[in-house]
């Protein structure tokens, strides 16, 4: 799979440019139908006439190919070379309107489209921050982007990279402003087990008016505003980054 260097975004109708450097080299023209696959972090769109080839042929297996499964839905290119993305995978991808996709290509000539996430692009940094915020306070420190854990360190071995934020967790972290949770307040960020945590502090990253991701912290202690201080400087940092 090769990464093209585009970033297409999702418009209001769940729509997607094709660039035309993309539909020239796939050979794919106005009016043609597209079948949708997805896997775990990507949809991927083939042309339709070619599909019955792509299940019948023998292919090597890859990481790709295994985990990919059809939706058994088509959807036509417009002449403009948009294509509209079901709301069914939207919902499962939680691709939302203004979503940034980055478009790479395979070598089976499908298309494939994964969500873009600004911080983690900066994973190392995350994962550096997260070590030194563990390290100077004691606190577990988690970085995340606006649908998983992109980075977390510390005692509290409740979260790895990779979980998944909960509906709850993405409220919060939605609401653009720094909290202290207390014992009385404490949800389930990741849906892990939250009966010894007594302590969080949670600060969104904004940029340009848009939630990127969070910083938080997780105690087996009640927080104060030492916590809630860390975790806006670290948001604060991580925005200014991206």
């Amino acid at each position: 799979m090769r990464f093209t260097g585009m970033i297409k975004c999702v418009d209001r109708l769940g729509r997607i440019v094709v660039p035309i450097e993309i539909r020239r080299v796939l050979n794919i023209n106005s009016g043609d139908g597209l079948e949708l696959f997805v896997t775990d972090d990507s949809f991927i769109l083939k042309k339709y006439l070619e599909v019955h080839n792509f299940h019948t042929q023998t292919h090597p297996k890859n990481e790709r190919s295994m985990h990919m499964r059809s939706t058994g839905i088509v959807r036509r290119i417009d002449e403009l070379g948009r294509v509209v993305i079901p709301k069914e995978i939207r919902r499962t991808m939680k691709i939302r309107e203004g979503e940034e996709l980055e478009v790479f290509t395979a070598e089976d000539n499908s298309l494939v489209l994964k969500k873009y996430s600004a911080v983690k692009e900066l994973n190392l940094l995350a994962k550096e921050y997260a070590n030194a915020v563990y390290k100077t306070t004691g606190y577990t420190a988690v970085v995340t982007d606006t649908d998983k854990i992109v980075a977390a360190s510390g005692d509290i071995r409740l979260f790895r990279a990779g979980d998944t934020l909960s509906f709850k967790g993405e409220k919060i972290i939605s609401e653009r402003k720094a909290k202290l949770l207390g014992p009385q307040d404490i949800i389930s960020f990741f849906n892990e087990d939250i009966r010894e945590i007594k302590g969080v502090a949670v600060a969104p990253m904004v940029k340009g008016g848009d939630v990127m991701g969070a910083l938080l912290v997780f105690s087996t202690k009640e927080l104060g505003e030492t916590a809630l201080k860390t975790v806006e400087t670290g948001a604060s940092f991580f925005a200014g980054q991206i």
